[in-house]
């Protein structure tokens, strides 16, 4: 398999171990980000934690400590104590692990390699030091793995204790997309791909450019698309008195590779569909800090943050392959679309100011008061691209010619985006102990968004109103001559007083707004010692501007139980309820947006009134809906002995949609249960296991609209057919018709109803989802004289199945149709097994050996790519490159030496 999609990186070599390589990576201030940055929370990547980076001796401990919900803590890692240097002025210790990875089998598949580099070769793994100057409390540490590696990982942390520290970081990640991709550019990972062999806007026969698609897919090696992120950063803090302190930060997050990506020629939905790769190659750069402010009963924190994207590609032009059949442009041949272009992410910058009080007053209530407020903007005003890179010459849409009126940033009516969204918080907590076993608590917040993003959808140009779709191969463009004269002065059109064409274009950016308001009051009654009863109440509200409901609000209620005995039970119990309604839901809130607010209705002759109707008055939108919503969840711990813990737990969820007709429907239920066990017999004995059972349950319907057109009778019948003939088909009778007139069409059109033109019943479907996952993990820690082993075996059972239901009658499918159908779509399943092992054999006081195994077993059934591997070419407009994800078995394999200096 060829490398040449692999993203660019540093040179891959794998280096023996010189004392001058460890000073030189000791050298550089590379580590992670720690969590009081804001950022990553493991130092290391997935080769670098838990069995792979092996473990270090337990200290002996008489009393097993447990948390406050008596689980058992671990036992303490041993660490070795510092020694002194020749001069005695500073104290310091060592450690490096170094040796080589072997890999086999399918060890570059994407789920294998997830987040970690596998390739065989000489491995640093591990190396760290430390030390300490007692006489003036400075220190250093610092630590370097994977070196040389895609998924290496550096830090360095210096400074005096209680007064003073730096840190730097450095860590990269790995991830792969896919590893069988077939690519018919030159260029990925850049920002212009050109076809390796194929001719640009497909040959002129379709079926000899069909064959020649297939034939170059199948000669194409199949190659990798990967990311890979590097964050790197430094963060200073500075103890300026004993109760103020100063910190900052800066961190750089780099990601370049590529990914894949979908490019679609044709109109709204399409024709012609491809894929190609995304190419990426883009810096977040975040900048933090503040001072903190704390005494015992006050404590304040002002915090500042800037976060500035930029992306190194501002466009992507791809060659196409395809033929293309075009879709609201005449005069244009298929030919020439020989490339499209895709504006990339934009650079955009965010900031944030924030500041938090909190006092404490013991002598009133042992009460707690506490006030946030923040505030952030974020804006990009990103250069726009013209609608097309292409001249469409010969081309006219509605009569207006195109040649060279679109391929020009002249054609919009703004040269950026120009686009800010600014938001504010204010929270406000109080805390009160008004009896000895009586704790009450009371938070109010309001959150808001104000978003200023205004675009108008019209070329200067030809004053005509709307866009372009897929470089020019589609047009969603309002064909009405008498607009034309007003040229993109909204106002004036609408005073011509004159109905456009369609109503359904999209003329205008959506800003949308909201703000939220929520108050809280909870409370804990200690009823003994070992039982404690905790209530919370909450209502929720929105108020949001351009939506369907202009205002929500949801009631929850939660009652808890907890209880730690003397037996050595632990359990926590808690039911929940929530329910939301809100304002009246109106299905045409976007109407001002959308040509329909040009002009009148239309009126007279056959009109299709379709387009002034986007939504059909059942559909409600999940975060809008009405809602009710139930959860139980419970978790006992039991600490069977002072070494053993077995523990419980289980969840329930169900929610209902009461008022929606169409979107999500019934009640979407989940459920968990899950066993686990923990026995830690001593500090070299220990054996864990656990397993995990969850199902999900939901539903939604939609409907398939028909038409609407005025001055037309419609007929619905018994197997639910519906035409405007009046012809009954055979064995079946007529229900009932409903005449469409100007007057009536709105009314009688947008309701879904047995006799509705627009949305009859007949044509209803629904899709079921049902999700069941069990997974199960055995882990073992045995220290024996002469070894210690560690392992962990985990699997994994996943399983999706999709059923629907429809009326093929209603739906004109014929029985072919309808029998390939079927009533659902084959399960998607995913298993896995994963074994990992380490065995660690001492060879002398400060050196050891260890031996790594990872070896995993993956088996994928995804119906997405269901005969692509046969079939990559299924369609004259249609190309699929990708195989999707594959059954796996791989394996790594690694030596290492340790030592302890």
């Amino acid at each position: 398999m060829r490398e040449c999609l692999r993203p660019p990186g540093p040179c891959r070599f794998r280096p023996v171990f010189p004392a001058a390589f460890c000073a030189l990576f000791l050298a550089i201030p590379d580590a992670h980000a720690d969590s009081a940055a804001g950022a990553d929370t493991a130092v290391a990547g997935a080769m670098g934690q838990g069995i792979a980076a092996g473990f270090r001796e337990a200290e002996p401990d008489p009393d097993p400590k447990r948390s406050p919900f008596g689980l058992l803590h671990g036992y303490r890692e041993h660490r070795p104590g510092l020694r002194a240097t020749y001069a005695g002025e500073w104290t310091w210790r060592g450690e490096i692990e170094a040796g080589a990875l072997g890999a086999s089998g399918d060890h570059r598949n994407p789920l294998f390699e997830r987040y970690r580099d596998t390739d065989a070769g000489v491995y640093l793994r591990h190396l760290a030091i430390e030390a300490v100057r007692r006489d003036s409390a400075t220190f250093v540490e610092a630590v370097a793995g994977a070196v040389a590696r895609e998924d290496r990982h550096h830090a360095v942390v210096f400074g005096r204790y209680n007064a003073w520290q730096v840190k730097g970081w450095r860590s990269d990640t790995p991830s792969g997309a896919t590893d069988a991709f077939r690519s018919l550019w030159n260029g990925v990972g850049s920002d212009r791909l050109v076809l390796a062999t194929l001719t640009p806007g497909g040959l002129d026969s379709p079926l000899a450019n069909q064959a020649a698609l297939r034939e170059t897919i199948a000669a194409a090696e199949q190659a990798r698309l990967a990311i890979v992120r590097s964050k790197s950063g430094v963060r200073v803090e500075l103890r300026l008195a004993e109760a103020w302190r100063l910190h900052a930060a800066y961190a750089n997050e780099r990601k370049r590779g590529a990914s894949p990506y979908g490019m679609t020629f044709g109109g709204g939905d399409g024709g012609g569909s491809l894929e190609t790769a995304e190419p990426v190659d883009s810096s977040l750069h975040d900048f933090r800090g503040g001072v903190a402010y704390f005494d015992g009963a006050t404590s304040f924190n002002l915090s500042l943050q800037g976060s500035l994207f930029r992306n190194d590609l501002d466009t992507l032009v791809v060659d196409n392959p395809l033929r293309v059949f075009t879709r609201g442009i005449a005069g244009v041949g298929p030919s020439a679309f020989t490339a499209a272009r895709f504006d990339l992410a934009p650079d955009n910058d965010f900031y944030k100011a924030k500041a938090e009080y909190a006092r404490t007053m013991p002598g009133f209530l042992k009460a707690r008061v506490s006030v946030v407020v923040a505030a952030t903007r974020a804006k990009q005003d990103d250069r726009l691209v013209a609608p097309t890179l292409l001249p469409l010459a010969g081309g006219s849409i509605d009569g207006v010619p195109t040649d060279g009126a679109w391929n020009t940033v002249d054609a919009i009516t703004r040269q950026g985006a120009g686009t800010r969204i600014d938001t504010t918080l204010l929270d406000l907590g109080l805390s009160i102990q008004p009896a000895p076993r009586v704790a009450l608590r009371a938070s109010l917040r309001r959150y808001a968004t104000d978003n200023e993003a205004d675009y108008l959808a019209c070329n200067p140009l030809t004053g005509q109103w709307g866009r372009l779709l897929n470089d020019g191969s589609g047009a969603s463009v309002v064909g009405t001559p008498a607009y034309l004269a007003a040229g993109c002065d909204i106002a004036a059109v609408r005073a011509l007083g004159v109905a456009p064409s369609a109503g359904d274009i999209p003329i205008r950016a959506i800003a949308r707004d909201y703000r939220q308001d929520r108050w809280r009051l909870a409370g804990d009654w200690r009823i003994d010692t070992a039982t404690s009863l905790a209530a919370t109440v909450e209502r929720e509200t929105f108020h949001r501007s351009h939506r369907e409901r202009e205002f929500t609000s949801e009631d929850r209620l939660k009652l808890g139980l907890s209880h730690r005995g003397g037996d050595g039970v632990t359990a926590v119990v808690s039911v929940e309820q929530a329910r939301r309604r809100g304002s009246e839901y109106r299905s045409d809130a976007y109407g001002e947006f959308y040509s329909a607010s040009l002009g009148p209705l239309p009126a007279g002759g056959i009109r299709n009134y379709a387009s002034w109707i986007r939504s059909m008055d059942g559909l409600r939108r999940y975060d809008l809906a009405d809602r009710d919503a139930r959860s139980f969840n419970a978790r006992l711990n039991w600490a069977a002995s002072p070494s053993l813990d077995l523990g419980f737990s289980a969840q329930w969820k169900g929610t209902r949609h009461p008022d929606a007709a169409f979107g999500r429907v019934g009640t979407a239920r989940q459920g968990s249960l899950g066993v686990d066990a923990n026995w830690q017999a001593s500090e070299r004995v220990a054996l864990f296991g656990h397993y995990a059972w969850q199902e999900q349950d939901q539903r939604q319907a939609g409907l398939q609209a028909n038409s609407c057109l005025s001055g037309l009778t419609y007929h619905f019948f018994s197997d639910g057919s519906v035409n405007t003939t009046g012809l009954a088909p055979a064995q079946a009778t007529q229900l009932g018709t409903t005449a469409v007139t100007d007057a009536n069409a709105l009314s009688v059109c947008a309701t879904a109803g047995p006799l509705s033109p627009l949305f009859p019943a007949s044509r209803a479907w629904e899709h079921r989802l049902a999700q069941r996952n069990h997974v199960a993990g055995l882990g073992l820690r045995r220290h024996f004289r002469a070894a210690r082993i560690d392992a962990s075996l985990t699997w994994e059972d996943g399983r999706a199945e999709t059923r629907h239901a429809y009326n093929a009658t209603a739906l004109a499918l014929s029985p072919a149709q309808a029998a390939l159908i079927g009533d659902g779509l084959p399960d998607a399943k995913l298993r896995r097994l994963a074994l990992e092992v380490s065995l660690a054999v001492p060879i002398g006081p400060a050196l050891s050996a260890r031996f790594y195994v990872r070896h995993e077993r993956g088996r994928i059934r995804d119906w997405h790519y269901d005969g692509i591997a046969g079939n990559p070419v299924p369609d004259i407009e249609a190309a699929y490159l990708d195989t999707g994800p594959r059954d796996y078995s791989a394996s790594t394999v690694g030596a290492f030496l340790r030592l302890d200096f």
